[in-house]
């Protein structure tokens, strides 16, 4: 009897100390939209594929021609924040219908995350 229950104890610990899964997915699928004062700019949403993890600035950087000074988004496709017709409008961001709290170098991405940008004045 004591040597089934040590078996049956090795093999718990044995199952126990197997690899868990991996957190990391590898890619994901994010949804991508560019707005100006609340109204989607025609061609510009897309749907990227990204590194699990990788954050939003990076991943404009590579999808988008984005200009950025000192982690701030001046600019995405040509759009200038604060600049002629754009003046007092600066980039909002927006991840999953939330407006982030912290730049774009700190959202850090996941499968089926959307990431709006809206070149706006009202920031509600």
């Amino acid at each position: 009897m004591k040597k089934l229950l040590m078996s049956l104890a090795a093999v718990a610990v044995l199952t126990g100390c197997q690899a868990s899964p991996s957190t990391d997915n590898g890619e994901a699928s994010v949804k991508v939209e560019i707005l100006v004062q609340g109204e989607a700019v025609a061609d510009k949403a897309k749907t990227i594929k990204v590194e699990a993890g990788e954050d939003v600035l990076d991943a404009m950087k590579d999808n988008y021609e984005v200009v950025e000074d000192n982690g701030l988004i001046t600019a995405i496709a040509g759009i200038e924040s604060d600049k002629g017709d754009n003046k007092g409008r600066y980039w909002k961001l927006v991840v999953n219908g939330e407006m982030s709290m912290v730049g774009a170098q700190d959202v850090k991405l996941k499968e089926g995350d959307t990431v709006t940008f809206d070149l706006t004045d009202d920031w509600n």
